[in-house]
Order: structure tokens, then sequence, then C-alpha cells
């Protein structure tokens, strides 16, 4: 691997979906093990192209972001080509945003011309929300192939909290997520904070972070600091927001009661701590979070150029599906957050977590964390 930006899992067939950014392609990893390229012919620079063909042969550029829905489709943010495309359960590929000459909205997706996509987000109904962080919004593409203004003025800054999402400024959003409610979340890298979009009322607020969106740090708590953080992951089981806490080298975890706890990670950037508990590894620039098989939650480790487990439960070879979403969930439920089969420490009695040597281990489970080898498609994931 090559800097892994995104990841998703894929609960109908156990499948892991890895964006292996600077390799320019998506690579799996099967049940088994395994690991393949599903898109991209892995040529920096190359012109855009494929649509139509296999993704396998198709021209990606720095692939961002990556979402699976339970059709068998996977969408994929080309960010280097400033499009977002979807690739079928067959194989091919095809666009579903960009490519066009107009920044406007309300317009088909196709004749827009993005700035910068990054992140992405599937809801149950077929609309895909995605970031642009050189246009400075969040837009989603409808079910009929029309584009819409979701957060952001197109200044990049940070906007004021409740008031209408597209009044309200948002910084480059490198992460996004719905929750039960199917709210949007968006991690504002330049802001340091998470904000919620609410579906019903389309009114943004802080919900991790700095409300201010000025300062930025490492504290847990109910008055949490984040630095710099990237991609998040939403929990409908335990209704948890687990946030790629970049520039921290952490991955923390937002409870109910508005409580920030770290998960994984002690704060020094580099790579150690495989077999052992994860708030005691070292993580550098972890930039993406997913939840898997039986709560296991993936991190992009992605300076170490791996992606790695915590509480790692392997998914059975003949996966078919997990338990969904339940219904009309929001951020956080209890003080206990459960990863894998091991419930984490929740906050102390004073309102702030400190690092134990507690708690499920961390193990990579893609990745060796050198870029000069070979892809090592066809062999164990952990040799690419």
């Amino acid at each position: 691997l090559y800097n892994p930006y995104a990841v998703a899992y894929d609960p109908q067939s156990g499948r892991l979906c890895v964006c292996d950014h600077n390799n320019h392609r998506v690579r799996v990893v099967a049940p088994n093990g395994t690991i393949s390229t599903l898109a991209g012919a892995g040529y920096s620079g190359a012109p855009y192209g494929g649509d139509g063909g296999p993704a396998v042969l198709a021209n990606f550029s720095n692939p961002a972001g990556v979402a699976v829905v339970p059709n068998g489709l996977v969408y994929v943010v080309d960010s280097g080509n400033h499009r977002v495309r979807a690739i079928g359960p067959n194989g091919t590929v095809w666009t579903v945003a960009g490519g066009g000459n107009s920044s406007a909205v309300d317009i088909p997706a196709l004749s827009a011309r993005l700035g910068g996509p990054f992140a992405i987000a599937v809801n149950s109904s077929g609309f895909v929300f995605f970031s642009e962080n050189l246009n400075a919004r969040v837009c989603v593409v409808t079910p009929d192939g029309m584009l819409r203004l979701v957060a952001g003025t197109g200044a990049l800054s940070a906007g004021p909290d409740n008031v209408a999402a597209v009044a309200s400024a948002i910084g480059r959003a490198f992460g996004l997520a719905l929750d039960g409610y199917g709210n949007l979340l968006i991690s504002e890298w330049s802001n340091c904070r998470v904000r919620n979009v609410s579906r019903t009322t389309g009114i943004i607020r802080t919900i991790a972070g700095d409300p201010v969106g000025s300062t930025c740090g490492f504290v847990d708590g109910s008055n949490a600091l984040l630095n710099h953080p990237y991609g998040i992951a939403f929990d409908s089981i335990s209704s948890t927001l687990y946030i790629a806490d970049t520039n921290n080298h952490r991955v923390r975890a937002l409870l109910s009661v508005g409580v920030v706890h770290t998960v994984a990670g002690n704060g020094t950037a580099g790579f150690a701590g495989d077999g052992g508990p994860a708030v005691d590894a070292m993580l550098l620039s972890p930039t993406a979070v997913a939840l898997g098989f039986n709560g296991t939650l993936y991190v992009a480790d992605t300076n170490n150029n791996r992606v790695r487990a915590i509480g790692y439960v392997a998914p059975p070879i003949a996966a078919s599906s997990t338990t969904g979403p339940s219904s009309g969930t929001t951020v956080g439920t209890t003080v206990g957050t459960t990863v894998g089969t091991t419930t984490l420490p929740g906050p102390s009695s004073s309102g702030t977590t400190g690092v134990s040597s507690t708690g499920p281990t961390i193990t990579t489970v893609v990745g060796n964390g050198d870029t000069s080898l070979a892809f090592g498609d066809g062999g164990p994931a952990t040799s690419a």
C-alpha cells in the first residue's frame, strides 16, 4: 500500500475496500485475507478514462473516498480526476458526478465541474453525499442524477453553528458519515471539529471539537479538542461516532453524553503496538475509520502504509450479511463502547479518560509498510 486514505467494509461479501491513494487504485481484501485490485490501472498522471469498461483497466487518480451499498455498488471518489464514480457488481465503472463545466448546483451531476472531491457517504435511499474541498461545500447526488447543495457557502472558513448548513462556511471536509436518523456528519479538517446537519431542518451544529473552529489540540472528555480530523464512521449499534484524529495520531470516539475518549493511539507518531492494547499503540496520521464484521474497527494508518484493525474478528469466508443500522439512533447511547468482542473503557467520573493499557488489541490486516514492493495482488494482504 501507498498512503491508504479510505476504507469501507462490505457486509454482503465480507470484503474490505481500501483506497490505495498514491498507487491510484482501489484494493479489496477477501475474507480469506487475499488482496486484489478492484479499480485503477495504477498509472500516475494518466488521463481520466475507462468508463463503460472494466474498472481494473480504468484510470483513477488519487482515489480518496469509498463507500459500499447493499446492492453491490462501490462508490469511489476519484479525487485527482475531480469525479465521483461507481463500480457495479460486474466490475464495470461509470461516472456519477463531475466532468462538466459548471460549478453551479441544482443541475445534472454529470454537468458539474467538481473541485477536489474527497469524502463520501451514501444513504439507503441512494443519495450520494460527497465533499468538495476546492469548492468548500458538501453536495449530494439525488437518485434522479441531480446535484444539490447540502452544506457550505463556497468560502473556506469556519462558519457559525445553529444556522442553515447552506449558509454556514465549512473547512476542508475530509470525512462524512450518516447517523441512524439520516443526519449528515461532517469532519472539518481545517476547523478541527465535527458537525451535524439535521436531515429534517438542515441546521448545522458542532458535536465534537471547538465549536468556533479556531482551536485545535488534544483533550478528552466533555470539552474535547481535535487536531485536524479526517475520516469518521458511525456505529448504529452502539450509537458511537469514531473519528480519525489525524494530527493527534489517535482514533477517538464520541458518545451520546457529549464525551470524547481515545480508543487507539498513544499520541506518539510512529509504528508500534501490534498485538497489544490499541490505546498503547503508535499510529502515524490515521485518515479513515470503518466498522467491520462483529464490531471490528478498521483504521487507515496512512503514513504507516497499513490498515490496522481494533478488536479484530475475521469475517466468515461465506459472508452474507450482518445486522444493519437500527432505526432512530443518533450519536452515542452508553458510556462504554463495544469494539469487536471487547468493551472499551468509558470516561471516568471526572469526565475525562486517561490512556490505559486495557481494551481491545490492534493488529495490521493490510500492508507491510514498504511502498517499494510489488503490489502483492493475489497474495496475503499483510504482504501488500
